[in-house]
């Protein structure tokens, strides 16, 4: 185990709340808690007793010492189970490993007084389903794997070690059931098997049940621990510090530590913060200094996250590094830089007949931002830029492009041809396209979404694409890899989970479930909302516009009055915005579609999963929610409903709930009786949240 895990635990400590709220694309409207596990703060784990080895087990898991087998994995779960029939039980926990496309189990035991790590084992799951049983009258654990045409059952003896004793196998050729059995070591027997037996193996089997795992750390910094941090980031003495908030462990490759994100603050003005080594406090990385000039501005928590920008007092050196970084990206690539401009663009007939627009520019650097995209503790600057496509002939692409410093020069490490589909090559269609940025899972991952909407014909289009900095290089989500749609109207496609759709490129369905599974919530596509607009958490590096600078009227009658002849002076404008310096070194983590810190005060239930935490015991005021868009409104709403178990029939709001660990429908209740169950509080705010949302709508 690795050391330096003693700060971490799974108990939610946070200092105070600060919530980023997000916009999701609802169509369901309701007028008018949690599968609320109903903890108090004494338990802390389901299904953990007070036995001894229990005991142990809390212990371990607060502890953290399990946390370097699970520390790559995701969806990390833990149960604890009479595994052997000896009356003692196991500790189990288990992750995904999605890089993989595998499930991972380890297995820890209480003995001599201490929990000793029994062994581990792994499953593919062939993009199915995996889950873990306990046969009872074999006294093992069986391991399943379901897909599509095929099914099969593992069986294991876990004593000193853990053994594979056989499979079982039920495979769909032709229409027709096989049924096969291999030994421990993979091979197929000559053993016949019928349905029989799979049913009798099926019949035996006992769900093992495996409850969230969630680590954060602790943030109870003692007053010295503090002092330490306010002198090491040069707050003076005599400002007091009244906020301390600390983020999520994460673990530092590049230096092989484990390290937090401390922020330090004075009510709601933030003095300085830092990655740090929270066993010896030291400054890892990521260092805010107090700055008294960012104090006079009077900047705050919620401004420094929005504005994505940490605020230089001298903005001349700020400016000459941008400069820099561009010019470096320049010189290793051989093009200009073009971002930050606007641009004419004329609409002119072509030799064959058609109608086209001149490119808003033949190629160059659209934007650029300089951080340590790979975790190596050294920097690298990431680029977009638009150049001669790889894949379409006679045509322009964006690129993502990685340089680092290799000795004493810049080279290009990594590079990924993003779309041919530009906006700024020659059509008339008016188009907004953004490059946008988020950290999750500890990783940089960097995403562009375009849509399209035809001037001179009917037609629109949406492109979404990411990559993953890897340690290799960018490299691209394979969740991201046919999300394109063409066709019209656009807002069939958003409807197309509910819907039979005929007029659209690829599958409806998958690409909202692709999309969806990476976290994002579910935006309504059009031009000013798209995903960077509707999620939190995300850092925009570059955004086009090109929309008609003439009405579309004055195009619409040019066409027929040319006679198939000439050129349309200005009908279109491109701007091309670069805001890679407003990137900020300290990325907040995006996580489950939602940025939201713990308050200290809250109740037991899980406050990280609410849009409105505190909305079942306390009257909110208006000025808290006057910010909020139409459909965060509505999404609030219906949260106070999804407390009490209404089912919603909306594909994206049902699947937005579902994510949530609270959330336990019930369909046999009614509007009626749900708002019939609501407390004093929840009454009054869900009439005060409808107020503000009419008064929205007029």
């Amino acid at each position: 185990m690795k050391e330096g895990k003693k700060y971490m635990n799974s108990k939610k400590k946070m200092v105070s709340v600060i919530a980023v709220v997000l916009g999701l694309g609802i169509t369901e409207v309701f007028s008018s808690t949690t599968r609320a596990a109903e903890q108090n703060e004494n338990v802390q784990y389901l299904e953990l007793g007070d036995s001894e080895e229990e005991t142990a087990y809390k212990e371990f898991l607060d502890a953290g010492e399990y946390f370097s087998d699970v520390e790559d994995l995701t969806n990390v779960m833990y149960s604890v189970y009479d595994i052997n029939g000896d009356k003692t039980k196991e500790l189990i926990i288990k992750g995904a490993d999605n890089e993989e496309n595998k499930e991972e189990y380890f297995f820890y035991r209480y003995k001599d007084k201490a929990v000793k790590a029994v062994g581990s084992l792994e499953n593919t799951d062939d993009n199915g389903e995996s889950k873990l049983y306990y046969v009872k009258k074999e006294k093992e654990i069986a391991v399943s794997k379901e897909a599509t045409d095929k099914s099969s059952y593992t069986l294991y003896k876990v004593g000193k070690k853990i053994k594979s004793s056989f499979s079982i196998n039920k495979e769909n050729i032709d229409d027709q059931m096989k049924y096969t059995l291999e030994d421990e070591n993979g091979n197929v027997t000559d053993q016949k098997i019928t349905e029989a037996n799979w049913s009798e193996v099926e019949e035996s089997l006992e769900e093992i049940v495996f409850y969230d795992l969630e680590v954060s750390s602790d943030s109870e910094f003692t007053e010295e621990q503090i002092n330490v941090l306010k002198s090491s980031l040069g707050v003076p003495d005599d400002v007091m510090v009244t906020r301390c908030e600390v983020g999520e462990p994460w673990y530092w490759e590049g230096a092989g530590i484990w390290i937090v994100n401390v922020e330090l603050y004075s009510g709601d003005d933030f003095l300085a913060g830092a990655a740090i080594d929270p066993d010896t406090l030291e400054l890892e990385r990521e260092i805010y200094t107090y700055d008294v000039s960012r104090m006079n501005n009077g900047l705050s928590t919620g401004q420094e996250e929005n504005n994505s920008e940490v605020v230089s007092s001298d903005d001349e050196t700020t400016s000459e590094e941008t400069s820099e970084i561009r010019e470096t990206v320049s010189k290793v690539t051989n093009l200009p830089y073009v971002g930050g401009n606007t641009y004419d663009v004329d609409l002119h007939w072509t030799e064959n007949g058609g109608l086209a627009t001149s490119q808003a520019i033949d190629s160059g650097i659209l934007g650029t931002v300089r951080m340590d995209l790979d975790i190596d503790g050294e920097e690298e600057i990431f680029y977009v830029s638009y150049e001669e496509s790889s894949e379409a002939p006679d045509g322009n692409a964006i690129y993502f492009g990685v340089i680092k410093k290799i000795g004493k020069s810049w080279n290009i490490i990594s590079k990924q041809e993003v779309s041919c589909v530009s906006p700024l090559e020659h059509n008339g269609e008016n188009n907004e396209s953004s490059v946008f940025m988020r950290k999750s899972n500890g990783k940089y991952e960097i995403f562009y979404e375009s849509y399209s909407e035809s001037v001179i014909a009917t037609g629109q289009s949406w492109l979404f694409r990411g990559f993953r900095m890897e340690e290799t290089g960018l490299s691209p989500i394979s969740e991201t890899n046919n999300i394109y749609y063409g066709g019209s109207p656009i807002d069939e496609f958003w409807r197309g989970a509910e819907s039979e759709l005929n007029d659209y490129n690829g599958d409806a369905q998958q690409m909202l479930d692709n999309y969806c599974s990476l976290g994002f919530a579910r935006p309504y596509i059009t031009f000013g909302s798209m995903t960077v607009d509707c999620n939190s958490n995300l850092y925009q590096i570059v955004h086009i516009n090109k929309k008609n600078a003439l009405s579309t009227m004055e195009i619409s009658q040019w066409i027929p009055q040319s006679n198939g002849q000439g050129t349309l002076t200005g009908a279109f404008k491109c701007v091309i915005e670069d805001s890679g310096s407003a990137v900020p070194e300290v990325m907040s983590e995006y996580e489950n579609a939602q940025a939201v810190a713990v308050d200290a005060n809250a109740n037991s239930q899980d406050s990280t999963e609410y849009l409105l935490p505190d909305v079942a015991n306390k009257y909110l005021e208006e000025t808290e929610v006057t910010s909020f868009s139409l459909d965060q409104l509505q999404l609030a709403i219906n949260e106070i409903f999804a407390r009490h178990g209404r089912c919603f029939k909306t594909a994206e709001i049902d699947s937005y709930f579902r994510s949530k660990s609270w959330y336990q429908p019930d369909a046999s209740k009614t509007d009626e009786q749900i708002v019939a169950e609501f407390n004093e509080y929840e009454k009054a705010n869900e009439e005060l949240l409808e107020k503000v949302r009419e008064a929205k709508q007029n």
